[in-house]
C-alpha cells in the first residue's frame, strides 16, 4: 500500500513540477545589446522573445532608456511574431519609457528568435546609458496564464563624441504610440549619412537605418543617366553602409532606397531621396572654357612683364646716356618706380581675385573684368612713360 502512495505521489509531483520546469526558461532580451555611436546618429535595437522551449501565448513589458542619451523616434512592430495587442506599443521621451502588452492566439509561439519590436533611437548626448526591461511578463499557452519569465536580458549603449546641436524636448510630456495604418506596410528605409559633396573619382557611400537583417536596395542616378541599383544587407541593430561601385563624375547625384523582407519578399515605398554634388578638384573643376581664360590672362601678365623689362633695359641705357649728358632725371625715376610697384601690387590683387573663383560663369566674368582693368592700367602706364620720355626732351633741349 505505501508502494501505491508513493508511486501516486512521485506521478503527482512529475505532472505537476515538470511543466513548471520546462517553463522556466523563457526570456526577453535588447538585441544587439551594446553598440558605440556618435550624438545625432540614429540606430534600431530588436525587442526579442526566447520561448525556451514552451509555447508562449502573450508579453506586456515596461522598457526604461536614459532619456539623457537617447531618444524615441518610431517603434515598429510590422514584422512581429504578435498579432493582437492588448496595449499598443507606445513611448514617452519625456519619461524614458516604452510599454507594450501583445500576444498571440493558440498555439502561441515557440522559438528562440521572436521579434516583437524594433526600436529607432536617436542620440542626444555624449555618455554612456541603459536600455533596459523595468518590468515584463511572458505568459504561456497553458490555460493558466502561468508567467516564465526567466531573464529579462537589457543592454548598454554608448554616445562618443560631442553633439552638435541641444537635445530636444517633447513639448508635452504625452505619450506617443504608432499608428495602425503605417504597419500595414513594410518599413521605409532613412539614409542617415551621405556627402553633400564629393570631388571627381571619388566613392560615394551612404549610411542608413532598415529593417534588421533586411535587404536593402539602394538607387543611384546621376542627373538625367539611367538609374544604377546596387543592394546590401542591413545588420541586427538595423544600420546599413553602402558604397556605388563607380567613381562618381561630376555632377549631382540622387540616391534613395527600399527595404526588403528577406523570407516574404515584401517590398517598401521607395525612402526620401538625397542629393550628392560632385565638382572637379580646384585645379580642374573650371573646364576648358575657364582654362582658356586663364590661359589668356597669363599670357596678358607675361607680355606686360616683358615690355616693362625691355623698356627697364632701354631706361638704363637712357639713364646712363643723360647722365652723361648732364640731365636730370630723378622725377621720371620716381614714376617708373611706382610702375613697378603698382604693377606689383595689381598682379598680386588680380591673383587673388582669381583663385577665389568656384564657378565656371563667376572665372569668365573675372577673367573680362581683369582683361579690362589691365588694359586700363597699361595705358594709364603707356600714358606716364611718354609724358616723361616728353618732359627729358624738352629738358634736352
Amino acid at each position: 500500500m505505501y508502494v501505491g502512495i508513493l508511486y501516486s505521489l512521485v506521478i503527482a509531483v512529475f505532472v505537476v513540477a515538470v511543466p513548471q520546469f520546462a517553463l522556466a526558461d523563457a526570456s526577453l532580451s535588447i538585441v544587439p545589446n551594446k553598440g558605440t555611436y556618435k550624438p545625432g546618429e540614429l540606430f534600431s535595437v530588436i525587442v526579442e522573445l526566447a520561448s525556451g522551449g514552451t509555447s508562449i501565448n502573450a508579453v506586456t513589458a515596461d522598457i526604461r532608456f536614459d532619456k539623457n542619451l537617447f531618444e524615441v523616434t518610431n517603434i515598429s512592430y510590422s514584422r512581429s511574431i504578435f498579432s493582437l495587442w492588448t496595449q499598443e506599443p507606445k513611448y514617452s521621451n519625456a519619461n524614458g519609457l516604452i510599454s507594450f502588452s501583445g500576444g498571440t492566439p493558440s498555439p502561441g509561439f515557440s522559438g528562440s528568435n521572436g521579434t516583437i519590436l524594433r526600436l529607432t533611437f536617436k542620440t542626444r548626448a555624449a555618455g554612456e546609458g541603459d536600455i533596459r526591461f523595468e518590468t515584463a511578463s511572458i505568459f504561456a499557452n497553458d490555460g493558466k496564464g502561468t508567467n516564465v519569465a526567466s531573464a529579462l536580458n537589457g543592454g548598454t549603449f554608448r554616445v562618443a563624441g560631442n553633439a552638435t546641436a541641444a537635445p530636444t524636448v517633447l513639448s508635452t510630456p504625452a505619450e506617443v504610440k504608432q499608428s495602425d495604418s503605417t504597419e500595414r506596410f513594410v518599413e521605409v528605409p532613412v539614409i542617415s549619412d551621405w556627402p553633400v559633396e564629393l570631388n571627381e573619382g571619388d566613392f560615394l557611400t551612404v549610411r542608413g537605418l532598415a529593417l534588421p537583417l533586411s535587404k536593402v536596395r539602394v538607387f543611384v542616378q546621376r542627373e538625367f543617366d539611367p538609374i544604377i541599383e546596387g543592394q546590401t544587407f542591413a545588420k541586427a541593430d538595423g544600420r546599413f553602409n553602402f558604397q556605388f561601385g563607380e567613381q562618381v563624375r561630376p555632377g549631382f547625384y540622387r540616391v534613395w532606397a527600399k527595404n526588403v523582407v528577406i523570407d516574404s519578399g515584401l517590398e517598401s515605398t521607395q525612402s526620401d531621396v538625397v542629393l550628392v554634388e560632385v565638382i572637379r578638384p580646384t585645379y580642374l573643376r573650371l573646364g576648358a572654357q575657364a582654362i582658356s581664360y586663364i590661359t589668356i590672362i597669363f599670357a596678358l601678365i607675361g607680355l606686360i612683364i616683358l615690355l616693362l623689362l625691355l623698356f627697364f633695359f632701354s631706361w638704363v641705357r637712357v639713364r646712363k646716356y643723360r647722365e652723361r649728358q648732364g640731365v636730370e632725371i630723378s622725377e621720371a625715376e620716381r614714376t617708373v618706380h611706382n610702375i613697378f610697384d603698382t604693377l606689383k601690387e595689381g598682379l598680386s590683387a588680380y591673383l587673388t581675385y582669381l583663385s577665389a573663383s568656384n564657378s565656371r560663369k563667376s572665372i569668365k566674368n573675372k577673367g573680362a573684368k581683369t582683361k579690362k582693368e589691365l588694359e586700363q592700367e597699361l595705358d594709364k602706364m603707356e600714358g606716364d612713360i611718354k609724358k616723361e620720355i616728353k618732359d627729358i626732351g624738352r629738358k634736352e633741349d
